[in-house]
């Protein structure tokens, strides 16, 4: 009997990734984005599992010619694990890892909530020069708040983005346009509690 550990084959699931994709989208087109890749991280939880991996690098799009059925898919489960069981502790100062990743507990959907909140926040990064929606910085800094408790679920994220697509406007996505003062606040925070120079995505 061979002692060789188990393996995960996966195909690559796309040829572009996720922030090489973003970087000549629109806010629109951001948004239809992360719609997407909120459903496909539904459906992954569906089955029972947690990703425990989320950020940039683990997501591929695929079609990224076709602004409107292009696919967005999340790759390498290596970390993977069960949801309701005990989950393993990660000693790694990796910012897309939520507070409680170096403690004992059990595996959470907020867990995944909290790195996919992350990604949108570096998402704003790569939109900078855009006029990003103040509801949309709102709803990252609240998915990555230190308790598991209050992060939102993954329902409530995808309801909230497509309102916020809802709401914009062609007109709104002028660049060069000036932030409101509290639009302003919100990016600081953002970048206090995310974009640090140290930060590893």
């Amino acid at each position: 009997m061979s002692t060789d550990p188990t393996l995960l084959v996966m195909s690559y699931r796309g040829n572009t990734r996720l922030d090489n994709f973003l970087q000549n989208c629109s806010v629109k087109k951001c948004l239809r984005t992360l719609i997407k890749l909120t459903v496909c991280l539904k459906q992954i939880h569906k089955r029972g599992v947690l990703h425990s991996d989320l950020k940039m690098d683990n997501v591929m799009v695929q079609n990224v010619d076709d602004p409107d059925n292009f696919i967005v898919n999340i790759i390498d489960f290596g970390l993977a694990q069960r949801l309701g069981k005990s989950r393993e502790i990660f000693n790694s100062k990796s910012r897309h890892y939520p507070p409680e990743s170096c403690c004992p507990g059990k595996a959470l959907r907020s867990f995944d909530v909290y790195s996919l909140g992350i990604l949108i926040c570096h998402s704003c990064a790569l939109l900078i020069d855009k006029k990003l929606p103040k509801d949309l910085l709102t709803l990252a800094l609240s998915m990555i708040d230190e308790s598991q408790r209050k992060r939102p679920t993954l329902q409530f994220v995808e309801n909230r983005l497509l309102q916020i697509l809802d709401q914009i406007n062609v007109s709104d996505e002028v660049t060069g346009k000036e932030f409101s003062d509290e639009t302003l606040q919100l990016l600081e925070t953002m970048v206090h509690k995310v974009l640090k120079p140290s930060a590893q995505i």
